[in-house]
């Protein structure tokens, strides 16, 4: 299987948005239904904020910045992209 280092994968086990396309290309449809691209958003969108939190971490601990990493856990703004994912999946 050839990989796409810039391709944005959810997870291992689910469809990216650029394997439907792909799949779609090499099967010569024209269209993708609006269901599949609806339930491909739906997993994007959380995983695309749980991104953003990884990187703001990653920033923190960069910096080694302890009161920032202390806060953003605090926070636990992850916890809700979690759950809209884990919805969002299992749709």
């Amino acid at each position: 299987m050839v990989s796409d280092e810039k391709a944005f994968y959810t997870s291992p086990y689910w469809l990216s948005l650029d394997s439907e396309l792909a799949g779609r290309k090499a099967l010569k449809h024209r269209s993708i239904s609006a269901d599949n691209i609806f339930r491909l958003y739906g997993i994007l969108k959380p995983a695309s904020r749980l991104a953003g939190v990884r990187a703001t971490l990653q920033k923190l601990l960069d910096k080694g910045d302890e009161e920032g990493i202390k806060e953003a856990c605090t926070m636990m703004i992850a916890e809700e992209y979690i759950k809209d994912w884990e919805s969002a999946v299992m749709s």
